[in-house]
């Protein structure tokens, strides 16, 4: 099982995701709830009404309209939307990117800026930090290049989560750019009931993936 995170949080908030592609450009929108270590709660509003719960290395996805629902086990949610609000988390307490086999290789610092550089099997990843804050990821592996950036940093309690991430992607002459955005967040004592009590329907056709 996947942790990205030693604290102890729970919080939810609105989200918008917007993904371009070429002349392709979708967005999503809608609200969600994390309670750390690992237990997502997302509930797309717009364009269409899908419910995601991602705990325990399971991934359930669900069609209200259509009671319809998916589940993938076992899952890496490292894509999912609202994940990478938690990459600072796990990568700078839990030491996420040993755990994926990652060895730290070099690191520098230069007018406030730290970067540490990890490697694994062919893939490198730099990751950069200013005042205590992760600030990007970039990730090379053969032909694909993906950049992470986080800002607009907020705090609940004693944690600060981005509150903006942008992702660029070039594979094979192809870039994609996804932004999320993060507003509303607000501290809980313990997860709501719609995160808690979620379940597919009676009813509700389901198929299982394995990945």
């Amino acid at each position: 099982m996947i942790q990205l995170a030693l604290v102890s949080l729970c919080f939810r908030g609105s989200f918008s995701q917007q993904a371009y592609e070429g002349t392709e450009a979708d967005s999503i929108s809608g609200t969600f709830c994390v309670e750390t270590p690992l237990w997502i709660y997302m509930d797309v509003q717009r364009p269409v009404r899908q419910v995601f719960t991602y705990r325990a290395d399971t991934l359930l996805i669900y069609y209200p309209e259509e009671n319809r629902g998916f589940l993938v086990y076992p899952s890496t949610p490292l894509d999912l939307p609202l994940m990478k609000v938690l990459w600072p988390l796990g990568i700078s307490e839990l030491g996420l990117l040993e755990k994926f086999g990652y060895r730290l290789t070099g690191t520098s610092s230069s007018a406030g800026v730290v970067s540490s550089t990890w490697s694994c099997r062919g893939s490198t990843l730099t990751v950069t930090a200013e005042d205590g804050l992760m600030t990007g990821v970039k990730m090379q592996a053969r032909k694909t290049t993906r950049t992470v950036v986080f800002s607009d940093y907020t705090r609940l309690g004693d944690v600060a989560l981005p509150c903006r991430i942008e992702e660029r992607s070039e594979e094979a002459g192809r870039t994609s750019l996804t932004r999320v955005t993060l507003s509303g967040l607000e501290e809980l004592d313990a997860a709501p009931p719609e995160m808690r009590d979620f379940g597919f329907p009676d009813g509700c056709e389901v198929q299982v993936t394995r990945w």
